[in-house]
This record gives C-alpha cells, structure tokens and sequence, in this order.
C-alpha cells in the first residue's frame, strides 16, 4: 500500500485533527514556530486549536505562556518558556555565523558590543539611585525578546510598588539599541586607527513623574500625614506633609 504523505504530514502537524486546547500546548509541541508576521503566527497556532479566538490567543501571549523571541535563525519565533535556554544556547552559534557579514559590513567587534553594555549599566545604576534616593520599593525587570521593541538589542524596565492598586507600575525604562538607529541615521566616529566605525545609540527615560508622585502618597501614609524621603526635605522645606 502506497504511503499517503500528505495525510502523515498533516496529521503530524495537528492540522487534520487535533487533541489540543491551548495555544502553549501547540508552541510546546511543535518546538518553535515562526512568527516574524505576528498576526499569520497566531492564526498557524489557531488552525491546531479547539475552538480558538484571537483574543485567547492574545491573553495566553500575554501572560507569557509562550514567548516570541530571535532563535534558530536571526528572526522571529514563538517558543515555550522552558525551552527557550537550550534553545537559545543550540542556536546562538548558528545565528551569530549568519549575522558574520553585516557584523563586518557595519564594522562591529566585540569591544564596541563591550562598551555600550558597560555604559549601559551606569545608565541602570543611576536610575536605580534615583529610585532608591527616594525610598520607594522597586524591581527591575530585564525583559525577553518578545517584550522588547522591534530595535532594542537589551532593555532594562523599572518598576515600584503602588500600595494604592496593588501592582507594579513601570516608572522607567533604558535600553541598549547597538547600531540599529545609528546605521540609518549614517552616525560615525574614528576608531583609534582612523577607520569610521558606527556608534551605538542608548535610549533612558529618567522617571514617570505622575507614578513616581502617586507611589509616594500611596507608601508613606501615617495615620496624620505623609512622610517624605530625605532626599525631598530641602526641597519641599519640610519632613513630611500633614
């Protein structure tokens, strides 16, 4: 009996039947599904779903039950949360030999890369200084691929405590873009042996001043006023307000 090809394949890829419900199950099942066109993504995974909709979709992206992230080749992939570290440690080789040449076309090394990650971090530190200087609890989030801008190479978000709603607001956020805007504006330096190599470009908000504000209202109540963090009393010309 001849072997019916395309009936396997389709039944390999839960498209003319399918046991599943959620759309992590499908990631998870298929091992990566690319996704560089996010809306024809989400409606691949929907094909292999019981009564899926978009929304569903949407919210189970949301909540990070599947992520969407650069792996297996330098584009975008809708993967599972816990394969995406072997994954990534798979690939990264593979993905690194594809971007050798615009690497050497856009004149990038290891130490430019270097640098900007350095500056980066003072960037980190002197935001959470600020934050900390105002004696508000705070985390900061480094972000997966699939949170990031389309530009972002690394972004840090900053995140303090509104006692009032019960969550974390973002109050600030820096990333490090490489030469992803450098490269269109045409932005150059001269190296120390004179060759023209492109600059990276950092992007940092300082701090949401209405959610910075209403964060300290909110955790430095007392039962007759509110305390103000040292760093405010010169300024405002008083300890507290009451």
């Amino acid at each position: 009996m001849a072997l019916n090809i395309p009936a396997h394949r389709l039944h390999n890829q839960f498209l003319s039947h399918t046991p599943l419900t959620d759309p992590a199950q499908v990631v998870q099942q298929l091992g990566a599904v690319q996704s560089q066109d996010y809306a024809g993504a989400k409606w691949a995974l929907g094909l292999r779903l019981k009564n899926a909709t978009d929304a569903a979709l949407d919210q189970a992206f949301n909540e990070g039950r599947f992520l969407r992230t650069h792996i297996l080749r330098p584009t975008w992939h809708f993967i599972a949360p816990e394969d995406i570290r072997w994954m990534l440690q798979l690939s990264a080789p593979r993905v690194h030999t594809a971007n050798a040449f615009m690497y050497r076309q856009l004149e990038l090394d290891r130490a430019i890369f270097q640098k900007s990650y350095e500056v980066l971090e003072e960037m980190v530190a002197h935001v959470e200084q600020l934050i900390q200087s105002l004696e508000l609890p705070y985390r900061i989030l480094k972000l997966c691929g699939g949170d990031m801008s389309f530009a972002s190479a690394l972004t840090y978000d900053f995140e303090v405590y509104s006692a009032a709603q019960e969550k974390w607001l973002e109050v600030s956020s820096v990333s490090n873009f490489e030469a992803y805007q450098t490269n269109r504006m045409k932005i150059r330096f001269k190296d120390s042996g004179g060759k023209n190599q492109l600059v990276h470009s950092l992007n940092g908000s300082s701090l949401a001043l209405p959610r910075i504000l209403a964060c300290l209202l909110e955790n430095n109540q007392t039962e007759n006023s509110i305390k103000l963090p040292v760093a405010l009393h010169s300024y405002f010309g008083a300890a507290s307000i009451s």
